[in-house]
Parts: C-alpha cells; structure tokens; sequence
C-alpha cells in the first residue's frame, strides 16, 4: 500500500505495565485501539546473503545516537507512568480493542470519520499506484500489471468505505490534515512524490525499490491490523463482508512486496533496500504515533470519553512508539519469502458490496 493509508497501534497494559503490541493499520483511520490479547513473539529472520545484517554492535550505537530526540525520552518515559495515570481512579472498562471499536461503530459521526478517513486514504492509494504503474520504466514493464491490481484494490477499498457510509444514510466528512496519514508521511519524504507521479517522466529502478519499501513497511501494518478486525468483525452483519475481503487483499499486497523486494536484493540492491526500509520504519511510526494521537483526541471528543480514558489511551500510544522506536520496527523491515508466490499476478477481486 503505497501511501499508507493510516495506522492504528493496538496495545494491551499487562500488570506490570510493559506494554504488549499488535500493529492495526486500517486504510485511512490512525487510532490507539487496546487490545486484550499481546502479539506473538517476533518470528526468527532466516539468513539472507542479500541481505546481511550489519554487526549488532553498530546498530546498537546508531540507535542510541537517534535518541536523541528527546520526544523518544518523553514516550519511553510513559512505559512508567501508564500505571500512574490510573493509581486511585476508577480505570474505564471497555478498553479493548474490540469494545473501542463497537463504539466507533454504533455512533453516526465517530463512524463517519473512521469511513471518511480510510475511504480518502484508499483513494489516494490508488492513485498512486496509477501513476507508479505508468511510469515503471521498460526494464521493470512485467512489474506493471501487478501495480496496476495494486492500485485497483485501493480503489476498491476506498468504494468499500464510501458504500459503508451510504448504507446508514451518512456522508462523508473532510478528513483534518493532521489525521491525513499518506500526505504526512509524503511531507516526511518517504515514498515517491506526489510531484514525481504527477509527471510524465519515467521512474527509475531505485523509484520502484523505494515504493516496494515502502509498501513493506506499511502493508505489514494492514496486514496485522485486519487479522484483528477479522479476528473479532468477520461475522458482523454490515462489516464481516468488507473486513475479510479487505484482509485477504492486504495479506496479498503484503505477500508482493517481500517477494519483489527480495528479487531486487538478488540483483544486487541489497544495500539501498536495507537503507531505504530502515528509513521508512522510523519515519512511519513517527508519523503513526503522532496522526494516532490526533485521531484519538477526535474520538474522544465525539464520543464524550472522560479525561482518565483519554489520558490512559494517549499514553498507550506513546508507550508503543517507545517500544517500536526502541527496537520493536526491526520487524517491519526484514524480508522472506512469502508462502503466497505472485500474489498480485492476477485482476482484482470485484466486491459485491460496491459492483
């Protein structure tokens, strides 16, 4: 997903309040949602000669270097105070992620904005993904039918969203700039630019390296969030339909991107790959802390959340930017060969609910 259409972190407070993490990206909607079940431990990375990792000691001292920041000091530091925000107060009740989300849910304008919001991103996706395709350059011409079907299947999405909305009579509303993930993350520098696509000269090999990087990074987060969504919402009566054909299209684009990206580390990219994946990570959980902190202000506004509530969510936020900013984005950087081969080699699914 080349624009990375939005992000939502899913944690859960343990008892000693080290926070456990599930990446939730939904297209276009950036919010904390807390989960009651912790992620799977990381899965072991099998060598990659094409990949080689540089030795533990140099990313140890170059990671120390990046915080400097000290907003990473002020994040890691709500690891600790997680527990203070809620020491002698009532700690609301319905904090997981599928209860936050029921809520959105059954209210008309919480509902509007999560639409608004995932539907603008899908779109813009799409677009891109347009325009990436016309512009591969003749060395990469095989390349384009399957960005093409990229491209169709944000679309797709974004019809989703917007046939969501119809159903309950609802229009969509302007999405505020500071919950528009995919132009942020644009203004950020990651991906290619808007201004690039919107021209007519070809992109080069490294342009295609650079979105492949980018929709690794960003469509691990689709991929993980929708597995929850279809975990707790593929039985739903209006959403069930949606949530499972959208997972299966995000797994799909996920799939792609791990095997292309691999083949150009064959070919001998394997050092602007790693480069260009790491720069992405860390710009995007920046970004995705910072749109989920916006996004989550919104809700608690329309929703009427009390200050608790919306204090122990900010900090759940913050407290997972920590742990991804300390370590925990590695995950979305590696490369394997994925189980679903040329995921992407054939024309996009139509959806009954927007034929």
């Amino acid at each position: 997903m080349v624009g990375a259409r939005g992000v939502f972190p899913a944690t859960a407070v343990t008892g000693n309040n080290a926070p456990t993490h599930m990446w939730l990206r939904l297209p276009g909607l950036p919010a904390l949602l807390l989960s009651a079940e912790p992620a799977a431990a990381p899965v072991a990375v099998p060598h990659d000669p094409h990949l080689t990792r540089s030795p533990w000691s140099q990313r140890s001292l170059r990671d120390l270097r990046d915080l400097r920041d000290l907003r990473d000091l002020r994040d890691l530091r709500d690891l600790r105070d997680l527990r203070n925000t809620c020491r002698g107060r009532e700690v609301p009740p319905m904090l997981s992620a599928r209860s936050l989300f029921q809520e959105i849910l059954d209210h008309d304008e919480s509902f509007r904005l999560f639409c608004s919001i995932a539907a603008s991103g899908e779109s813009q996706g799409g677009w891109e993904n347009a325009r990436i395709a016309a512009l591969v350059p003749k060395s990469e011409r095989a390349l384009a039918p399957k960005i093409t079907r990229h491209g169709a299947d944000e679309d797709k999405h974004g019809r989703i969203f917007n046939a969501l909305l119809k159903k309950r009579g609802l229009e969509p509303v302007e999405v505020p700039p500071e919950t528009d993930y995919t132009m942020l993350l644009e203004r950020h520098g990651i991906g290619l630019a808007h201004e690039k696509l919107r021209g007519e000269q070809p992109l080069t090999v490294r342009d295609i390296i650079t979105y492949l990087a980018h929709s690794r990074v960003t469509e691990q987060r689709a991929a993980d969030q929708m597995a929850m969504l279809r975990t707790h919402f593929a039985d739903h009566p209006d959403l069930g339909r949606a949530v499972r054909m959208i997972s299966t299209d995000e797994d799909n684009h996920l799939a792609y991107s791990h095997e292309e990206l691999l083949r150009f580390a064959a070919a001998g990219h394997g050092p602007y790959i790693r480069r260009t994946l790491r720069e992405c990570a860390l710009a995007e959980i920046r970004v995705h802390r910072d749109v989920s902190l916006a996004v989550t202000a919104r809700m608690g506004r329309v929703l009427g959340w009390s200050r608790t509530r919306s204090a122990l969510l900010a900090a759940g936020i913050r407290a997972v930017y920590a742990y991804e900013r300390l370590g925990g984005w590695r995950r979305m950087v590696t490369l394997r060969t994925p189980e679903r081969r040329d995921a992407l080699g054939g024309p996009a699914a139509v959806s009954p609910e927007v034929a």
